[in-house]
């Protein structure tokens, strides 16, 4: 039985070795408690995380490597308030304190819920009281995608446990089921390792390689990151036990990023989609004369935009072109 003060206890999370549970309240208060202790006080009280209350918290399954590097962040969390912020902490558990790391904007009301995506943590998800489910990029802050086609308050949302659908929920009394682009995890996981260390693929353990593996739904392997670096592709694929043609192609591709990424190449300017900023796949071209990524470009239609996401110029229809050369020059690229 824990002790706080204050007003009610709006949510709750644990840790995820459940050494510790994170309290908010109304308040807009944050009380940490450590559960192998005897006390029923809080180890760390954090004042005003959020004014007006704190409506919902998630902890990161794995802390992100921008600010886990020193001993003490053992744990990430991400909490949202009627002050129409998001924020992410981090949790110093040597020291039982909580320091700020970023605060998310772009809510335009009060935000309902938060989620991490589940295996790596790279996506976090928040609904809000303005019609809106937003995708943040765990290891930048910025926001990724932006969902609104719900007529009422989003309440909810939760992501599938292999990380590929999200569902939201709303007062308008429905439920809606997300497919996530593969592209999302794929990059930020990568944009993380080029970022923070040069040499980070070669230093994966097993288990680090199983948990990018996971993220294709291939089984876990005995491979380590200098192995995935160095043993031929196809190799690596006949040693995944991999026969689908089509899935042979998808990893041998991520594996060529993967490499590419490492080696501190940057893709031309003009293969970079210009909504994700990330390497195309299947490039297209819009009324507007540009190439988006399909998959992004058709996501910006269905939230009910009609412009150019670079001119904001209102386009005459929404049809698409495959563009072949690029795709092509894309290819090839990747495979030098």
């Amino acid at each position: 039985n824990f002790v706080g003060d204050g007003e009610g206890v709006t949510c709750l999370a644990f840790s995820p070795q459940s050494d510790y549970i994170l309290s908010g309240s109304a308040d807009g208060h944050c009380r940490l408690y450590h559960l192998a202790s005897t006390a029923s006080n809080p180890v760390y009280t954090l004042d005003d995380a959020h004014d007006l209350g704190v409506t919902s918290m998630d902890f990161s399954e794995v802390p992100h490597a921008q600010y886990s590097g020193d001993r003490g962040g053992k744990y990430e969390v991400a909490t949202c308030g009627n002050d129409c912020l998001i924020k992410v902490w981090k949790v110093k558990a040597q020291e039982n304190r909580i320091i700020l790391v970023w605060t998310l904007k772009g809510h335009g009301g009060s935000v309902t819920c938060v989620r991490y995506s589940p295996k790596l943590s790279e996506m976090i998800a928040s609904t809000g009281t303005d019609k809106t489910c937003r995708l943040w990029d765990a290891y930048s802050g910025e926001c990724r995608y932006l969902v609104e086609s719900h007529d009422g308050i989003l309440t909810c949302c939760a992501f599938s446990p292999d990380a590929t659908l999200l569902a939201t929920g709303s007062l308008d009394k429905s439920v809606l089921i997300w497919e996530l682009p593969k592209d999302l995890a794929f990059h930020s996981f990568l944009a993380a390792g080029a970022k923070h260390s040069q040499n980070i693929v070669a230093k994966w353990t097993v288990d680090n390689v199983n948990k990018w593996l996971e993220i294709y739904n291939i089984a876990p392997s005995n491979l380590t990151g200098l192995a995935i670096l160095q043993i031929s592709i196809p190799k690596i694929l006949d040693q995944l036990n991999i026969d689908d043609e089509a899935q042979r192609a998808e990893l041998a591709a991520r594996l060529e990023d993967l490499r590419k990424e490492v080696n501190g190449v940057e893709p031309p300017h003009e293969f970079l989609c210009p909504i994700t900023h990330q390497l195309m796949r299947d490039p297209v071209i819009a009324t507007d004369g540009y190439s988006y990524e399909r998959s992004a470009i058709e996501a910006w239609f269905l939230n009910g935009h009609s412009t150019s996401p670079m001119t904001n110029n209102c386009l005459t229809t929404t049809n698409l072109e495959p563009n072949i050369e690029l795709r092509q020059a894309i290819s090839t690229y990747l495979t030098q």
